[in-house]
């Protein structure tokens, strides 16, 4: 993973976890860079600092992870991918993810997360990168050129339009048993935007 190595004992530091900036931390390929975030929430995970909790995330290690743990769904054994292979795997979950919606592309409702539209996504990924295009096509996201195989998300769009219908269903009957929870220091536009998340 190591592309641009940066002088020994030097750490980038980035004051922020939000989702978006791990995808642009991981996309950046700099080496030695953390994230970095107060956290009243996940405090079993936080660090203190000066009496404050502090949430760190390392990124080298979240790709580390990512790598070893997604690429036992890929037909080639990770021991025989190259190192190109593995950055090429990297930016391609990225492009990804971007399906589950940022602050800049509105998420599919029965796509999200919290609907289990990540592991909806690789499922469908490794299916197409497994062998149903040919080998020259097996990557979704090409760095060098910036360009999005378009043969690969005709096919990976056509599969998990296969599964639509089940997963709208399983999203309504969800929410039909769901409480919409609301923290006490929300705004009211926040209360807002919580609130259209449940609507039908």
């Amino acid at each position: 993973l190591r592309q641009n190595p940066t002088p020994a004992g030097v750490k980038t530091l980035i004051y922020g976890l939000d989702g978006d900036l791990i995808m642009l931390a991981m996309a950046s390929r700099i080496n030695n860079l953390f994230l970095i975030r107060e956290t009243p929430e996940y405090g079993q995970y936080a660090s203190e600092h000066g009496e404050r909790p502090y949430l760190y995330m390392d990124i080298d290690c979240l790709k580390n992870a990512l790598v070893n743990e997604c690429c036992k769904a890929m037909s080639m054994p990770i021991e025989k991918m190259t190192s190109g292979d593995i950055l090429r795997f990297i930016d391609d979950y990225i492009v990804l993810m971007m399906f589950l919606g940022n602050d800049f592309m509105p998420k599919i409702p029965w796509l999200s997360i919290k609907q289990g539209g990540h592991d909806t996504l690789l499922r469908s990924y490794f299916i197409i990168q497994n062998g149903v295009l040919a080998d020259d096509d097996k990557w979704l996201y090409d760095r060098a050129t910036g360009s999005i195989n378009i043969h690969f998300i005709q096919a990976l769009f056509s599969n998990i339009a296969s599964q639509e219908l089940e997963l709208i269903r399983t999203l309504f009957e969800s929410r039909k048993s769901a409480r919409i929870h609301m923290r006490p220091e929300m705004t009211e536009r926040e209360r807002q935007i919580q609130l259209m998340e449940f609507m039908p």
